[in-house]
């Protein structure tokens, strides 16, 4: 999931400002923290940049470009326990403004199989032998807590 948000920049006397700012923000989905050290590229204009999240879950450069320009953030690597986010997100600038694009990462979940035997006593095996000797054999029915 991702959203979009735009945030006013001011205005100085009577000019006319035609450039704004990006930036992404990256959040924990189940908890909604922010989520540091999270590596995007920036495309935008044709060239990438190379952006990482700050404390804040924040990611940006210090770059204006022109208003309509198309960015798009892609993320490249994440933290351990979490699923990378492969869709790229866009968006536009707005001019006088910084966008903020917003993503959540869920955490990696995993399945654990299982596998349980008993060991059975060969009678037959055990006497060739003149050991004890014991079959595995696989339980059926069985749960795991």
């Amino acid at each position: 999931m991702f959203s979009i948000t735009t945030k006013p920049r001011h205005l100085r006397g009577e000019a006319l400002i035609k450039t704004g700012k990006s930036q992404v923000q990256k959040l924990d989905a189940e908890t909604g923290k922010p989520m540091a050290g999270v590596e995007f590229k920036m495309t935008a204009d044709g060239k990438d940049y190379d952006v990482t999240t700050n404390s804040k879950g924040i990611g940006f450069i210090d770059k204006e470009f022109l208003h309509d320009t198309e960015v798009t953030y892609t993320e490249v690597k994440t933290l351990d326990g979490y699923v990378l986010y492969t869709a790229p997100v866009k968006g536009k600038i707005k001019a006088g403004e910084t966008i903020t694009l917003s993503m959540n990462n869920d955490t990696q979940k995993g399945r654990v199989k299982g596998h349980k035997e008993k060991e059975v006593y060969n009678a037959s095996e055990s006497e060739k032998q003149g050991k004890s000797v014991y079959d595995k054999v696989p339980l059926t029915n069985v749960t795991f807590d």
